[in-house]
């Protein structure tokens, strides 16, 4: 009925357009005047995408005469002939994929949706559409794709070289379908040769990078996670196997997947962070609503234990809010964007969840998305898109995938006996939910690996949720119930916890087994707070600054711990209040560690940790080094009496600055509006006199941080500074994925923000522009004492250090 809704409101006030907008029941097209509005533009071509996007979910869902109506709709009146800049992705999996897919549907008769008098108009108009898509293959040297391309005229020149790995790996499917229905592997090879070329450039922890210059094959944004901009790629490396029974994309995803599990998963299983891909250190604190795929695709490999965990945070994710933010912040236990635009994932990986396991709790949590989407998004003309999931305000637009994927999943999540859900041969769904079925002469076997390979299972593991609990009494009692769902198994407690923490009077313990429980009282505590600093050079509250996607306090000022003795026996203690990582073995004796995640709030790297040395003080210590330390600029101005200070991430290559004395230079820069300015071409001999034996300050783009390095040290510079012009933060510099050469010049980046404090009123000079007395210097080892109190019990500390 929802499905039908959504669909007759389309048909009836928006077709021919793209869109619904359900507000005021009209129709959307591209904004042609706006050009940049990539939001609308990278998906909607004027071609009516809702219609080609939905065809085979009207099939699916038992609308025959609806399916055949549309295909109609589709032959007589689509043309894909538009003078429309697309994004190729999103073209590809909804229109391409949608093309497809109806096209087996109608000529297929195992099926059960044929169409009298269909004759693979639909399999000619993909092809039309696959073709608009090519130059965006053909023009790139690495035969990675340009991210979009513009149907009638091709790639425009201005088109930008930066794509990312999802949606330029993101292509096999599509591509391999159409090329083996119209017996043509040019298709398929395009597709073929992006995938392996990104997969080439992986790092050497077997990391992909998020977003590439499709040109140079240089990584431009170096995060890698299972979320946006990346999410995808690992999902059709898997599926591509399974359709067309390929090793080689099993291979790739099996080590890919064993990589993510290393060093993306947190070691609770139930978090996937950003991390570095070469280093794998983490880039940022939150997990995005995309990514709620992930569970389904580990049912699909077999890894149904980590499955049943990932999907419960976001289980808890949409109880609190009612749906799944775009991003949440599992540290700050807070939403960065509400936005929700009634996205499939989370019920992609519910109905797989449930198919593997028949737990009716994944029924439970289906039901529980429809209602609440009914209840909030509903409106007389269709669905429209949660502005916010904190507040009840609502978004004129009714994307194509609430028809195309979130109601089909939740459709055959409830429809047991679809025949969908007892397919044997060779299918799969698209990310955008197309069915693909794609019969094979041999069935595909594999081997079961060893447990010395260190691959993870490609069977899936039988469901053992059946471990007898008696809920609300004893089993021979008068008042119980017999419960087997997940909701009610251990393992969902420390996900709740997680997601939900301010419901919790106690918090969560995670115990060696992996079960979760609530932790008795002990009566061993103690309670430890930081005072104020008394101090006229610092302020009474802690002064926290943003820093990469973190935060960083110059203080432990107001910090409030609560210590419990262990409730594992020994003399370790237990944080009970500050933190959610609550399983890690704290120390003995005088001196033991607090794990840093319990003041996670003041500080800016997970790699520290508290040490308290009784009488003497508290150390703030790293663990580990990080690429990303912090560095500190001083700016002296021209007077040369003034000074600011500049917060920077050093890059991975060159010099360690942590074993550099001080160095003191000038400031270069030159005019923004150059090519100069960015740092990718050889510099004039004019050029060169003026950086010699300075530092010359450089924007980010045109090539990588290890170019612009190596041509600043030819040109004489003592340093080199990157400007992140793009936003106001700052992450780790990473260099090519080639061979090292050799840098001997320190280099950091510093955010756009702090760039205008630095330049400030100096912007009006002539270029190229000296500053005297810039020094760049290390934070680490360099000491920092306040005057400070720490109270133990009532008892005063003094000598607080910081490390």
């Amino acid at each position: 009925e929802m499905f039908h809704h959504g669909w007759s409101s389309y048909m009836t006030y928006a077709y021919p357009k793209d869109e619904l907008n359900p507000f005021n029941c009209t129709g959307r097209g591209s904004d042609r005047y706006d050009p940049t509005n990539i939001n609308i533009n990278d998906v909607l071509g004027d071609y009516g995408v809702t219609l080609v996007d939905t065809l085979d979910t009207l099939a699916i869902m038992g609308e025959q005469r609806e399916f055949e109506n549309a295909v109609k709709l589709v032959t007589r009146h689509v043309s894909f002939n538009q003078d429309s800049k697309v994004q190729v992705f999103e073209t590809n999996i909804r229109s391409l994929g949608g093309l497809l897919s109806a096209h087996i549907l109608a000529s297929e008769s195992q099926y059960g949706y044929t169409i009298d008098g269909y004759n693979g108009e639909l399999l000619q108009a993909a092809k039309d559409l696959a073709q608009r898509l090519v130059p965006a293959f053909q023009m790139s040297r690495t035969g990675i794709p340009y991210p979009r391309v513009n149907l009638r005229f091709g790639v425009p020149k201005s088109e930008t070289v930066e794509t990312c790995t999802a949606g330029a790996g993101s292509l096999i499917l599509e591509f391999g379908v159409l090329s083996r229905l119209t017996n043509d592997p040019f298709y398929e090879n395009l597709a073929k040769k992006a995938l392996k070329a990104l997969w080439e450039r992986r790092s050497d922890i077997d990391l992909m990078g998020n977003a590439i210059n499709l040109q140079t094959g240089q990584w431009v944004y170096a995060a890698s996670s299972v979320g946006a901009g990346i999410d995808s790629f690992f999902e059709y490396l898997l599926k591509a196997h399974i359709l067309f029974g390929d090793d080689e994309y099993y291979d790739m995803f099996e080590d890919a997947y064993s990589a993510i599990m290393t060093y993306v998963a947190d070691s609770s299983g139930y978090l996937y962070k950003n991390v570095d891909m070469a280093s794998a250190q983490l880039m940022s604190h939150w997990i995005d609503s995309l990514s709620a795929f992930w569970p389904g695709l580990q049912v699909l490999y077999g890894d149904l234990e980590m499955a049943i965990k990932s999907h419960l945070t976001y289980y808890n994710l949409w109880k609190k809010y009612r749906g799944i933010p775009e991003r949440y912040n599992f540290v700050q236990d807070d939403v960065d964007i509400g936005f929700y635009p009634i996205r499939p994932e989370f019920a992609e990986s519910t109905y797989f969840l449930y198919r593997a396991t028949r737990d009716p709790f994944y029924l439970e949590v289906g039901e529980m998305i429809l209602e609440d989407i009914n209840d909030r998004a509903r409106l007389p003309c269709g669905f429209a898109s949660l502005a916010d999931v904190r507040t009840d305000a609502l978004e004129d637009r009714m994307e194509s995938f609430v028809l195309s994927e979130t109601f089909k999943y939740l459709y055959l999540l409830f429809d047991v006996d679809h025949p969908l859900n007892h397919e044997d041969s060779n299918f799969v769904f698209t990310t955008e939910g197309h069915v693909m079925p794609m019969p094979v002469k041999n069935n595909i076997t594999r081997q079961r690996p060893s447990e010395s390979s260190g691959k993870i299972r490609t069977t899936c593991q039988s469901y053992s949720a059946l471990q007898n609990q008696w809920i609300g009494g004893s089993p021979h009692g008068k008042n119980h119930s017999l419960s087997f769902t997940m909701s009610h198994q251990p393992v969902a407690d420390y996900a709740q916890y997680l997601i939900r923490r301010n419901t919790f009077s106690e918090p969560v313990v995670l115990s060696r087994d992996g079960y979760c429980e609530i932790p008795k009282m002990a009566t061993d505590k103690f309670k430890l707070k930081f005072g104020a600093i008394q101090d006229e050079h610092y302020s009474i509250t802690p002064r926290i600054l943003k820093l990469i996607d973190g935060l960083f306090s110059s203080t432990l000022a107001g910090l409030d711990l609560e210590f419990t003795k262990s409730l594992r026996g020994g003399d370790g203690y237990d944080v009970t209040k500050g933190s959610y990582d609550y399983y890690r073995w704290l120390s003995t004796g005088q001196s033991f560690q607090i794990p840093f995640l319990a003041i996670q709030p003041y500080f800016s790297s997970e790699l520290l940790a508290l040490e308290f040395h009784f009488p003497s003080g508290v150390v703030l210590s790293s663990r580990n080094s990080t690429p990303e330390e912090v560095i500190t600029v001083h700016i002296g101005s021209f007077d040369g009496i003034s000074q600011q200070n500049i917060i920077g991430a050093r890059a991975v290559f060159g010099p360690d600055l942590s074993e550099m004395e001080e160095m003191e230079t000038s400031l270069v820069i030159f005019d923004p509006l150059l090519d100069t300015f960015l740092g990718c071409t050889q510099y004039s001999e004019d050029e060169k006199n003026a950086i010699s034996g300075n530092t010359v300050i450089v924007g980010r783009g045109n090539c990588n941080f290890e170019d612009k390095a190596l041509l600043a040290q030819s040109a004489g510079a003592a340093a080199v500074i990157f400007v992140n012009v793009d936003e106001n933060k700052i992450f780790q510099v990473v260099g090519s994925t080639t061979p090292k050469r050799q840098v001997h010049i320190p280099s950091l980046m510093i955010s756009s923000k702090e760039a205008l404090q630095l330049l400030g009123n100096n912007l009006d000079h002539r270029f190229p522009l000296h500053i005297p007395g810039a020094k760049l210097k290390n934070l680490q080892p360099s000491y920092l004492s306040y005057d400070t109190k720490l109270t133990v019990n009532g008892k005063i500390v003094h000598n607080l250090v910081f490390v």
